[in-house]
């Protein structure tokens, strides 16, 4: 992920947004060249409680 970004609120919130780069096979066998996929903005936030 490229970004991310925590909102003067109250409780701990945000936002992410960027990209994942991606190599067709493996890295050790790569089957064609490196891409890009973008994620559009999402939100984040901290819960109070992890599982």
């Amino acid at each position: 992920m490229k970004s991310f970004t925590l909102l003067p609120t109250s409780s701990i919130s945000g936002s992410a947004e960027g990209y994942f780069k991606f190599v067709p096979g493996r890295l050790a066998d790569q089957k064609g060249g490196l891409f890009e996929v973008q994620v559009a903005r999402f939100p984040v936030e901290v819960q109070d409680y992890i599982y």
